[in-house]
């Protein structure tokens, strides 16, 4: 009998596999059924879209990144809303074109998170967490949500106001 600790190596079980995504894992913020309240700020940061361009921006976001996105969880009610996960604090120095909102900067603001799997409604995963991509880049999301929204990047409050006043930029 060998005296070799057990094997480390992970074996992957074709359920714990997403379509498109690598291997699914469970943070600890995450619930194992239903879902939970969390408060922004706690375990994660995250940034409200709503609607058609919250879906366009999640789309676009899959695809720059090759799949890879990080979090994103729905509110399914109307009108749907968006909630692309960060790290805690990120995404604070950044400026937001309108329709866009950090959470949890401002004030307290909850969100809910589903379970991984089973009924979770209304909140539910578009993209899920995985050990690759547990949260969304906010840097990588600011130029998506720009972009979509033809916002100009790159001006600065200051900026923005000599441009308003009749100044040059």
């Amino acid at each position: 009998m060998s005296s070799e600790s057990p094997s480390t190596e992970l074996t992957i079980d074709k359920a714990e596999l997403s379509s498109g995504q690598d291997i699914l894992f469970t943070p600890e913020w995450i619930p194992d059924t239903g879902h939970s309240v969390i408060k922004i700020g706690v375990y994660v940061g995250a940034v409200r879209v709503y609607g058609e361009f919250g879906r366009a921006v999640a789309a676009r976001l899959h695809t720059v990144t090759e799949h890879r996105s990080g979090a994103v969880v729905t509110h399914v009610s109307a009108p749907d809303a968006w909630y692309f996960l960060t790290e805690p604090g990120a995404g604070a120095g950044l400026r937001w074109p309108p329709g866009v909102k950090l959470l949890g900067v401002e004030r307290d603001d909850y969100l809910g998170i589903p379970a991984l799997t089973g009924p979770t409604a209304p909140y539910a995963w578009w993209a899920a967490p995985t050990h690759e991509a547990p949260l969304v880049d906010p840097s990588t999301l600011h130029t998506v949500c720009c972009a979509l929204s033809a916002w100009q990047l790159g001006r600065s409050a200051a900026t923005t106001g000599r441009a308003a006043a009749g100044g040059t930029t």
